[in-house]
């Protein structure tokens, strides 16, 4: 999980460089750098747009009310920036919270503020009067496009875990310089494997590029 504090800078949550990644990582990155880059395409949030959302919250946390400093602010994605609700950083999308309360709203703010309706209209009432969903109207069902980037990105990374788990168990004589063929067809089938998934990467990309393209 990262958290992007009123600096700009990321969090790390301690202990997660010490878990195994796993091809899911991967696509989950891509789709936050694809996200990213359809948020600054869009319009992204500039500094008095912050200011006026801090000024909208009363600078006090959209979750629960609690009074923020530029210390305990934390800059919190209504809807979050993953691969299956596919929000971005853009003005609307973006509100002031606490950190405790980022990481006990998670992924899910109408569930956390299921309690609190006045909480979570104030919330939907200040992403429509922003214009996010219109900002974002010429996405469309851009969470179907990332669906498809993410098992694509996984196949790629399943062929190349086959082909380091096939390096690890092949018999030593294989490293000797009289027998290298082998090794190197393997290789090559593996390489024309990733290409093949690249071409089919780049044809589900073009015609989602093109309308994106298109509708600006």
């Amino acid at each position: 999980m990262h958290v992007v504090n009123v600096s700009g800078t990321e969090e790390r949550v301690i202990g997660e460089q010490k878990r195994q990644h796993n091809p899911g990582d991967a696509a989950s990155a891509f789709i936050r750098v694809l996200l990213s880059e359809a948020g600054r395409l869009a319009g992204g949030l500039t500094d008095s747009e912050w200011e006026d959302t801090m000024a909208h919250f009363d600078h006090c946390c959209a979750y629960t009310g609690e009074p923020l400093t530029n210390e305990t602010t934390r800059q919190e994605h209504a809807i979050p920036i993953n691969r299956e609700s596919c929000g971005l950083h853009l003005y609307g999308n973006v509100v002031p919270a606490t950190k405790e309360a980022n990481r006990r709203k998670s992924s899910k703010h109408k569930e956390f503020l299921k309690d609190d309706p006045h909480r979570l209209h104030r919330i939907e009432k200040f992403m429509e009067n922003a214009g996010y969903h219109e900002r974002t109207r010429p996405f469309g069902e851009f969470h179907l496009f990332c669906q498809a980037q993410c098992r694509l990105i996984t196949s790629l990374c399943d062929a190349n875990k086959d082909y380091l788990q096939e390096l690890m168990h092949r018999p030593t004589h294989r490293y000797e310089s009289d027998a290298p063929q082998a090794s190197l067809r393997s290789l090559e089938a593996r390489s024309v494997s990733s290409r093949n998934l690249v071409h089919e990467f780049n044809c589900v990309n073009r015609p989602w590029i093109g309308r994106l393209v298109s509708s600006r």
